[in-house]
């Protein structure tokens, strides 16, 4: 995800790009609600993501074809993320990608549900201390 997080970084700035709209979003959802409140509803979204486009995905609708499954997955949390523009598509694609490969590899909703939720948790410790 640090990978990920990095090339992502850097497509953005060739297009010129300082941010996703999602994200900005939730910035701007940070400043009306207590910093808690915040922390708790963006790194619990992690765990709901989880479920929905891995577990769902994969052990649901299409348990006896996991590359449907991973295609879907990957398609469908890029889409739900609201990508906007090239940079924005990478971010959230490649993000996809790396959460998709753990699942198809492993079958393990509770690496992936810790690994989004660090992720998450990074990236409201890091906007925290932005602002301040």
């Amino acid at each position: 995800m640090f990978a990920v997080g990095i090339i992502s970084s850097l497509v953005m700035r060739l297009t010129g790009v300082t941010n996703t709209e999602n994200q900005e979003a939730l910035n701007e959802m940070c400043k009306s609600l207590p910093v808690i409140v915040y922390f708790i509803a963006t790194t619990g979204a992690g765990f709901f993501e989880e479920m929905l486009f891995r577990v769902g995905l994969f052990e649901l609708l299409f348990n006896k074809w996991p590359k449907i499954a991973a295609i879907m997955s990957c398609l469908l949390f890029t889409l739900a993320h609201v990508p906007t523009n090239f940079a924005s598509f990478v971010a959230y694609g490649s993000m996809s990608l790396v959460l998709t490969g753990l699942y198809y590899k492993y079958r393990n909703f509770y690496l992936n549900s810790s690994v989004h939720f660090l992720w998450n948790s990074l990236a409201v410790i890091v906007f925290l201390m932005s602002s301040k």
